[in-house]
């Protein structure tokens, strides 16, 4: 899976309260780590001094992103653009561990076991007040809870970008983190099944290509390609629970033949075009094996990830 998060629906207040107590009120204190030019070598390279200071950094306590915010403001301030998308890229490959190593501590967690222990609770208000904090101290931090297939995760909060990095950062690595704000926001896909809409799948991946053409040298146009091979494997395979071919007629589903017409007629001249144009005639011919040697090809071309 590429670097892109599936974005689950939101939990009930109850489960996104109570799954708190775990990463963030656990009775240990949070690991705070002081990194002076003493004790880095080549202190004077401030991204080298970043990367070993979230080195340091556990994955078990949600404050380490602030601590790794503030340290991105206090390195980087005066730095040049370009230096600091570099250094936005250490961040956001902390981040998403941290992320990962927060929901880890919570993965025998369900929204049913959560949800049975408040209710059997004789004062499930009080249960919810105590709660209370450490649910803020995790949002305080960056992070929102979900769930997928019933199970309690932890991911980000972009809106905790914004404030911390968008005024040290190049225009072009702040329309990338607004593009990924934008579709956290409006998730993806959840259980096998597409949460958005194929025509609006298809926007990201024509927006994603313009991106990464626009951009050759961002610092994290690897993200950018991925998210796009990612996209442009769902959009010409489907999900198991969102498939191309309609159950019953086995023919193109209409809301995957809108969104090929959208984008042949919308954006014509597009890589994402020219991929779509053979592989949508071979299946409104029914050509399954003119399709499955297209997809074959795109496959070994590293146009599609599988």
């Amino acid at each position: 899976m590429s670097w892109v998060k599936q974005t689950r629906a939101i939990l009930p207040v109850v489960a996104f309260l109570a799954v708190l107590s775990g990463s963030c009120n656990n009775g240990n204190t949070p690991k705070t780590v002081a990194v002076t030019t003493e004790t880095i070598p080549n202190a004077a390279q401030p991204l080298s001094v970043y990367e070993q200071y979230l080195n340091k950094l556990d994955t078990g306590h949600a404050v380490n992103a602030s601590l790794a915010a503030h340290k991105f403001e206090e390195l980087f301030s005066t730095t040049t653009q370009q230096i600091n998308d570099s250094a936005y890229r250490l961040f956001e490959r902390y981040y998403t561990r941290l992320a990962d190593g927060l929901s880890d501590q919570h993965k025998f967690d369900t929204i049913e076991t959560i949800s049975s222990n408040a209710i059997s609770l004789d004062d499930p208000g009080k249960y919810l007040a105590e709660l209370a904090k450490p649910f803020a101290e995790l949002k305080a931090n960056g992070f929102r809870l979900s769930e997928t297939e019933g199970m309690v995760i932890v991911i980000e909060d972009r809106s905790f970008i914004q404030p911390h990095f968008y005024k040290f950062v190049s225009p072009s690595m702040k329309e990338f983190l607004q593009q990924v704000k934008k579709e956290s926001d409006e998730g993806f896909q959840e259980d096998a099944a597409l949460l958005i809409s194929p025509v609006q799948l298809c926007e990201r991946t024509v927006w994603w290509e313009k991106f990464a053409n626009t951009y050759p040298a961002f610092a994290m146009k690897d993200y950018a390609t991925g998210t796009q091979k990612e996209y442009t494997t769902v959009l010409l395979k489907g999900m198991d629970n969102s498939p191309i071919a309609d159950y019953d007629t086995k023919h193109i589903d209409s809301a995957y033949k809108e969104a090929y017409d959208h984008v042949l007629r919308k954006y014509p001249e597009s890589a994402t075009a020219h991929i779509l144009k053979p592989y949508y005639d071979a299946l409104l011919a029914n050509d399954s094996a003119k399709a499955s040697k297209l997809l074959m090809e795109y496959r070994n071309q590293n146009i599609i990830l599988w």
